[in-house]
């Protein structure tokens, strides 16, 4: 009898012991499952937030299109890197993670971004007492994790923190991390003949201009994830990759057309702002003053003016001059290099700008906030065209 009450009594430890480590193995599956879950909604955000991150460049070539220029010149310069950070931090944080330090553009006109971000939500690795109001967060320094063998991306910190799990434990854990790239993919565009002679602009056998589809020339400009950032360099601007001139530009031309390209981009000038001439002072500093102003006075003629100087050639200032100074072209026979003026509401002169490529139509102008960007005007006979071309004698 007594053997029988042995047996049972062990039968009941038995029982017990393995009902606790199922629980134990219940509660490891489950933790293992969480871990795997934090990384796969950490590459949600991931890839939520690459894909953000060339929206704003899309929708600036897409605007290029529909205006009628081939948005092939489009570039991050444009738009301002700001732009791409913003947009992926939002997409991040719609998808429960924070973005970990800046996003990465690559490619020579950043079409490319590459991003890393972290999920809000944490495993506990290392249990601590409760302290504090429950949840609080601590941020501790966040060691590095050493980037996997052959990959390209930067090494991604993993963020430690005091946190509580949704298993309600506190202590230090770590978040979910993953690392995602997107690249645009602009359409092939061109202009064919239309109807009374009015060129349009097609973009992969959609009419992009004039009156296209916004939604349907749209679909023609696409963001998709790629495996890794583009080989080549971004640098934020032009300079390092100032395209070679046409065959046969004169020299004086090419040194515009590299002066002008080095400045295309955020804050790259030449023309900068200049704080109101102080008040008092005599004859002198008033003249040095306004010569300062003058040179570097933030409208079309000023960055003309100026872009030409820094090539070593001197023109005039104000609109009426350089039209007056160089010599007239007929539209369709412009070149690179040549001066461009665009027609304000009343169909006068009213913008200056330097002819970059006279078959795409593109020019370089100054927008008024201290930096230049690339843009387009209408063939002739168009509403878009321009008023006039001039060639400065120099460039001959």
């Amino acid at each position: 009898m007594r053997a029988e009450r042995d047996r049972g009594g062990a039968t009941i430890v038995l029982v017990v012991g393995m009902t606790l480590l199922l629980v134990a193995a219940t509660m490891l599956v489950g933790r293992l499952a969480f871990s795997s879950d934090l990384r796969g909604r950490a590459q949600v955000a991931a890839d939520a937030a690459a894909l953000a991150a060339v929206q704003p460049l899309r929708e600036y070539a897409l605007e290029l299109a529909l205006a009628g220029v081939d948005p092939r010149g489009a570039a991050y310069w444009d738009v301002g890197e700001d732009a791409a950070r913003e947009r992926a931090a939002r997409y991040a944080g719609l998808n429960g993670a924070d973005l970990v330090g800046p996003v990465r553009l690559s490619g020579l006109r950043g079409r490319t971004a590459s991003v890393s971000v972290a999920t809000r939500d944490c495993k506990v690795t290392s249990p601590v007492p409760e302290a504090g109001a429950p949840g609080a967060e601590e941020s501790t320094k966040p060691p590095e994790t050493p980037p996997a063998p052959g990959a390209t991306a930067s090494p991604l910190p993993t963020e430690t923190r005091l946190c509580r799990d949704r298993f309600g434990e506190r202590g230090l854990g770590r978040s979910g991390t993953a690392t995602a790239a997107a690249r645009l993919d602009l359409p092939s565009c061109a202009r064919v003949p239309g109807s009374a002679g009015t060129p349009r602009l097609i973009c992969d056998g959609v009419r992009a201009w004039p009156d296209g589809d916004r939604t349907a020339v749209g679909r023609r400009f696409r963001a998709n994830l790629v495996d890794a950032d583009d080989p080549e360099t971004y640098g934020g601007e032009p300079d390092g990759a100032v395209p070679n001139p046409p065959p046969g530009t004169p020299p004086a031309a090419a040194r515009v057309l590299a002066e002008t390209y080095r400045r295309i981009g955020p804050g790259t000038g030449p023309c900068t702002r200049l704080a109101a001439r102080p008040p008092g002072g005599d004859d002198a500093s008033r003249k040095e003053f306004d010569e300062r102003w003058r040179r570097a006075a933030c409208d079309g003629s000023g960055f003309v003016r100026e872009v030409h100087r820094l090539a070593g050639l001197e023109i005039p200032d104000g609109i009426g001059a350089l039209r007056a100074y160089g010599a007239p072209v007929r539209p369709g026979e412009e070149k690179a290099a040549d001066l461009v003026f665009l027609r304000g509401e009343d169909g006068r002169p009213e913008r200056v700008g330097i002819v970059l490529d006279p078959a795409a139509r593109t020019y370089a102008e100054f927008t008024g906030d201290g930096r230049a960007r690339i843009t387009g005007y209408g063939a002739p006979g168009t509403a878009g065209a321009p008023a006039a071309f001039t060639r400065p004698a120099q460039h001959r």
